[in-house]
């Protein structure tokens, strides 16, 4: 079975190419889109509206989109899925910065993985609480901006700091694609 996941970040296939490696008769490849999303605070529903945008615009069978959120008690929940704009703007070092002024370091990062398969669509989704550290050292070359600053709950050390296969145990797309993985292993 192929699978396109659809982004415009290496990164990220390489993480879900690498998840999938083991898995026989399931292909990941890569298209790389940018996909325009809505204005909306909920990875949810900006998985629904690529998956249609997708489906609209696109001759795509099967294929995965996915949108992530990074989410601080002390903004009110924000930046959220708007995260790219704050790191654009201020980096890590700055949300750190405002986590510090309101000594409220408490967070949390989820994920939507929107899946299209045989016409029917599904959403797989995983989240990490956490709490948000004065920026650390990457250890990886992650393209993922927060990641030095995000420690999960229960751990010494960022997601930066950690190995990918470390890091896939724990984090909110490991959840996720654990879920898909078993889905997809059950349907074929």
């Amino acid at each position: 079975m192929l699978i396109y996941f659809i982004t415009s970040n290496s990164k990220k296939f390489n993480e879900v190419k690498e998840f999938f490696k083991d898995v026989k008769n399931i292909q990941i490849k890569r298209i790389n889109l940018d996909i325009p999303e809505i204005q909306s605070v909920e990875v949810k529903e900006i998985v629904k509206f690529k998956i249609n945008y997708v489906l609209k615009n696109y001759n795509f069978k099967n294929f995965l989109v996915e949108d992530t959120g990074f989410y601080i008690k002390c903004l009110n929940y924000l930046p959220g899925p708007f995260i790219k704009w704050f790191l654009l703007s201020i980096r890590s070092k700055g949300l750190y910065e405002i986590c510090n002024f309101y000594r409220n370091y408490k967070a949390e990062v989820k994920i939507a993985l929107g899946l299209r398969l045989k016409n029917k669509s599904y959403i797989f989704k995983g989240s990490v609480k956490g709490r948000v550290v004065k920026p650390k050292k990457r250890l990886s070359n992650s393209e993922i901006w927060w990641d030095n600053i995000f420690m999960p709950e229960g751990f010494s050390r960022t997601f930066s700091e950690m190995s990918s296969e470390e890091k896939n145990l724990i984090s909110h797309r490991g959840k996720a694609l654990r879920k898909l993985k078993n889905f997809l292993i059950k349907i074929k």
